[in-house]
C-alpha cells in the first residue's frame, strides 16, 4: 500500500466517529506491484503528437494546402466542347442542261455544329486558346456554305502588355502567396506544438506539486488528530475547559477544507493529463523535488542569461514569428497580383479566315483600384503584425527573465525558511516529551513547519512554470524528430539557452 492509500485510510479512521477497531485475525493486505511514476517526457511527447492545439492547427494547414491547389489549378489545361444544331442557309442547287449550278435562291437546313478547344494559363501570364469548329454531316456542300462547313481551326492568345513575361501577374503571385501562406501554416503548426508542450509540462508541474502539497497537509492533519485526541483526554480529566478542544476542532476543519481544495486541484490537473495520455486518472505521480531535482542549482545560470541574447534566440527560433514573415510576403504578391490586374491586356485571335486584335482596358478601374487598396492595407496590417510581436517577444523575454530571477531567489529563501521550521519542531518535539514544553506550543510550530513546507512546493512550482514559459517565448522547445519529447523534458529543466 502506498504512502499516500495508508494515509488516506489513517485519516479516515481518526476523523470517523466513533472510530472504528480493526478486526481479529484479519488477513494483511497485499501491495499491488509498484508502478513506475509518470515521467515528463512521457507527457510532453503525447502533447507533440495530439495535443488540441496541434489537432487545430492541423486543420488550418489542410486548409492552406487546399488553397495552394486551388489557386495552382489556375495554370491546369482545360478543354472545352460545344455541340448542337445550327440552321444554315445558302444558295439552293438546280441542274441545268445536265450540269449542276447554284441559284439566286436560299434553302436551309438543321446541320451539327461541333466546336472543341482547349486553354492553357502560363505563369508568365500569357494564355493560349487552340480550338476548332465543324460541322460533321452536313446537307450542303462547302461550296454552297462558301467554306462555312469546313473545319476552321483557330487560336485565341492573350498577352498582359506590361508584364507578358516576367510572371507578374495575377494568378502566379496568387500562387506564390497561396505556397507562402502553406509555409506559414506549418511554422504556425510548430508553434502550437510549442504551446502544447509548455501547457502539458505546466499541468504536469502542478500535478505534483499538488500531490506533494497534499501529502503534507494530510501529515499535518494527522499531528492535528494526535492533539485532538490528547486534548479530548485532558478535558475529560478536567485539566482543560471545553473551549480549547472547540478551538482545536475548528482548527482541524480549516485544514480539511484547505486539504480539499489541494485534492480538487490535484484531482483536476490529473484528469487534464489523463486526457490527453488516454489513460486513467489515477497514475503515480514523482514529487516535484524528485522530477526537479537540480532546481536549487539554476541561480548562478539565471544570473549568466542576457536578455538582448535571449532576444536574439528568440527572433532565429520563434515559429510563429517567421510565419509572420511568410504572410507578409504572400501579402506582397497578393498586392502586386492586385496592381498587375490593372494592366491592359491584348487579344489576338487567327483563324483561317483571318486574324483580329483586341484591346482591353478598364477606363475607371474601380474594380482594380479597390483590389489594389485593400491589399495594400492587408500587407500593412501584416508589417504591423511583423512588428508588435518582435516588440512583444522583447518584453516577454525580459519580463520572463526577471520572473524566473526572482522566482529562483523566492525559492532560496523558503527552502531556508523551511529547513529551519524543521529543526525548530523536531527540537520542540524533543523539548515535550523532555516535559519542556506544552502540546499547544508545539502544535503552532507544527503548523509553521507544514505552511513553510508548501510555501517551498509553490517555490519550486512558480520556478518550474517559468523556466517553461522563458522556454516558450524564447523558441527554444523541440518540434521535430522522434526524440523530441525527451529532448524537451531535458530543456524544460535547463537555463542552457
Amino acid at each position: 500500500m502506498s504512502r499516500s492509500m495508508k494515509k488516506a485510510a489513517a485519516l479516515t479512521l481518526l476523523l470517523a466517529q466513533p472510530a472504528l477497531a480493526q478486526a481479529p485475525n484479519q488477513a494483511p493486505a497485499v501491495a499491488p506491484a509498484a508502478a513506475q511514476p509518470l515521467d515528463l517526457s512521457t507527457v510532453v511527447s503525447a502533447a507533440l503528437d495530439h495535443g488540441p492545439k496541434v489537432a487545430r492547427a492541423d486543420f488550418r494547414l489542410a486548409q492552406a494546402q487546399g488553397r495552394a491547389q486551388q489557386a495552382a489549378g489556375a495554370f491546369d489545361w482545360r478543354a472545352s466542347a460545344r455541340g448542337g444544331w445550327a440552321r444554315l442557309y445558302y444558295p439552293k442547287v438546280q441542274t441545268v442542261g445536265g450540269a449542276r449550278v447554284l441559284t439566286d435562291d436560299l434553302q436551309s437546313s438543321w446541320d451539327p455544329e461541333i466546336t472543341a478547344g482547349a486553354s492553357k494559363l502560363f505563369r508568365n501570364g500569357i494564355q493560349i486558346q487552340p480550338g476548332i469548329t465543324f460541322y460533321p454531316g452536313s446537307a450542303a456542300s462547302s461550296a454552297q456554305t462558301i467554306g462555312l462547313t469546313r473545319p476552321r481551326p483557330n487560336l485565341n492568345l492573350q498577352i498582359p502588355l506590361l508584364h507578358g513575361f516576367d510572371g507578374t501577374n495575377e494568378a502566379s503571385a496568387n500562387e506564390r502567396a497561396s505556397l507562402e501562406e502553406v509555409d506559414a501554416s506549418k511554422l504556425e503548426r510548430g508553434a502550437a506544438q510549442q504551446q502544447s508542450t509548455m501547457e502539458s509540462a505546466e499541468t504536469y508541474w502542478r500535478c505534483l506539486a499538488a500531490g506533494e502539497e497534499e501529502d503534507d497537509l494530510e501529515d499535518n492533519l494527522l499531528d492535528e488528530q494526535t492533539y485532538i485526541d490528547t486534548q479530548r483526554k485532558l478535558m475529560a480529566a478536567g485539566q482543560i475547559s471545553p473551549l480549547a478542544l472547540e478551538k482545536a476542532l475548528a482548527a482541524q476543519d480549516a485544514k480539511v477544507r484547505r486539504l480539499d481544495t489541494v485534492r480538487s486541484a490535484g484531482a483536476q490537473c490529473r484528469a487534464t493529463l489523463a486526457a490527453l495520455l488516454g489513460r486513467d486518472s489515477n497514475m503515480k505521480l514523482p514529487t516535484l523535488a524528485a522530477a526537479f531535482a537540480q532546481m536549487d542549482g539554476l541561480s548562478s545560470d539565471a544570473a549568466a542569461l542576457r536578455e538582448t541574447s535571449l532576444v536574439d534566440t528568440a527572433y532565429r527560433n520563434r515559429p510563429d514569428l517567421h510565419a509572420l514573415e511568410q504572410y507578409v510576403t504572400a501579402a506582397g504578391e497578393k498586392l502586386a497580383a492586385a496592381r498587375a490586374s490593372q494592366d491592359p491586356r491584348l487579344n489576338l485571335v487567327i483563324d483561317p479566315n483571318g486574324f483580329f486584335v483586341t484591346f482591353t482596358y478598364s477606363l475607371e478601374g474601380n474594380a482594380e483600384q479597390g483590389a489594389t487598396t485593400a491589399a495594400s492595407a492587408q500587407a500593412g496590417e501584416a508589417r504591423l503584425n511583423l512588428s508588435q510581436m518582435k516588440d512583444q517577444i522583447r518584453q516577454d523575454v525580459s519580463q520572463g527573465v526577471a520572473a524566473l530571477r526572482s522566482s529562483l531567489a523566492a525559492l532560496a529563501d523558503r527552502r531556508r525558511a523551511e529547513e529551519t521550521l524543521t529543526k525548530v519542531a523536531a527540537d520542540a518535539q524533543s523539548a515535550v516529551d523532555s516535559g519542556g514544553m506544552d502540546l499547544a506550543t508545539l502544535r503552532g510550530l507544527q503548523d509553521q513547519r507544514t505552511d513553510a513546507r508548501i510555501a517551498l512546493i509553490e517555490a519550486r512550482l512558480e520556478c518550474a512554470l517559468n523556466l517553461a514559459a522563458l522556454r516558450l517565448v524564447t523558441g527554444t522547445l523541440v518540434v521535430e524528430g522522434g526524440d523530441a519529447g525527451p529532448r524537451n523534458a531535458v530543456l524544460l529543466k535547463s537555463l542552457r539557452f
